[in-house]
């Protein structure tokens, strides 16, 4: 669905020839497009013109595979990995919607984003981008991916708005997450948790939040998608860190006279978890292999309680003698003084 050239270049590029109809309209619209925009993720259009039957795009060139590349050969991803490409993208989208008309993106997915040697997503192709209409019911033209487009924009359900972008925005995530590439289908995406049950219910939840068929159910703006994505990564990098320290702890040697208990215990749901998930997930279970403590021998137990009672009364008896004189010294003051 793209105008533009899949690969940028800071050097002139052909686009398609000039039709003098549609095609001209969206090349030309995308060119506005970009020239408003202003983004550290989105490519800078320089400059755009017609020349011998062609229109021309100068963008800024963009090294580094697209992110669709980079899953076919390293899905799925960590947690946190997948969680911080969410969040760059969330930004930008968040930037998108804040213009006045907001602009839809309509094109969301991971042939669209390249990851440079930075580890930066760059956001391109812009041709089927929109602003959204307020008073308009449904979409002009459909246009959109199968399995990355939401139900409203593939089946012409509604007008495209902010939500459809987060839609894709979650497909996106629950690809890095799971390693499966999206397909069209009728049914919600299955939980995360299914093939991988390590993965935690906060992460879960976000995802099916985000890719609910219904854009009432889902996150009303990037803003609040971004902030729940935030506190997310703040829990998976508490949960890496916990990760961590058990992996630690179980690789020390252990005395044989202190081995390590396994049990599990309750552990109330963070304050974080139930803002991401509305409290989706009540409880939570933790494994405390924290080494039994060492109980004193029986001899050792009865030495002390032999010595404690001789303390006792070894202070008694100091606090009597110092009472004892000092009502000596009185008694002596009183004497000469009469």
């Amino acid at each position: 669905g793209s105008i533009a050239p899949e690969y940028l270049s800071e050097y002139i590029l052909p686009a398609l020839p000039i039709s003098g109809g549609s095609h001209t309209d969206r090349f030309l619209r995308e060119s506005l497009l970009l020239l408003r925009l202003r983004h550290p993720a989105i490519p800078a259009l320089h400059d755009y013109f017609f020349e011998d039957g062609c229109w021309y795009l100068v963008i800024d060139y963009i090294a580094g595979p697209t992110l669709a590349t980079y899953l076919r050969q390293h899905a799925p991803l960590p947690p946190l990995e997948a969680l911080n490409y969410a969040l760059q993208l969330c930004d930008v989208l968040d930037y998108l919607h804040r213009q006045t008309p907001p602009v839809i993106f309509r094109n969301l997915k991971p042939a669209n984003s390249i990851l440079t040697p930075g580890g930066r997503l760059m956001l391109i192709d812009f041709g089927i981008a929109r602003y959204f209409k307020e008073e308009q019911v449904n979409d002009t033209i459909h246009f959109g991916s199968p399995g990355y487009a939401s139900p409203e924009q593939y089946y012409g359900t509604g007008q495209t708005d902010v939500r459809s972008d987060l839609f894709s925005l979650g497909v996106i995530l629950h690809e890095m997450i799971s390693g499966q590439h999206p397909i069209e289908r009728s049914q919600p995406l299955e939980s995360v948790r299914q093939n991988n049950p390590a993965l935690s219910p906060v992460l879960s939840a976000l995802i099916m939040i985000a890719t609910r068929a219904d854009p009432r159910y889902r996150f009303q703006s990037a803003h609040a998608f971004l902030r729940a994505l935030e506190r997310t990564y703040a829990i998976e990098e508490r949960r890496a860190y916990q990760q961590r320290v058990h992996i630690a702890r179980a690789a020390r040697p252990v005395d044989t006279g202190a081995r390590p208990v396994v049990q599990l215990k309750e552990i109330p749901q963070h304050n974080d978890e139930k803002q991401v998930t509305g409290g989706l997930t009540r409880v939570k279970f933790a494994v405390d292999s924290t080494p039994a403590l060492e109980l004193p021998e029986p001899a050792a137990c009865e030495v002390r309680q032999e010595v404690a009672p001789m303390k006792q009364y070894m202070m008694q008896l100091c606090i009597a003698l110092a009472l004892l004189l000092v009502l000596l010294g009185l008694a002596a003051l009183l004497y000469f003084q009469t």
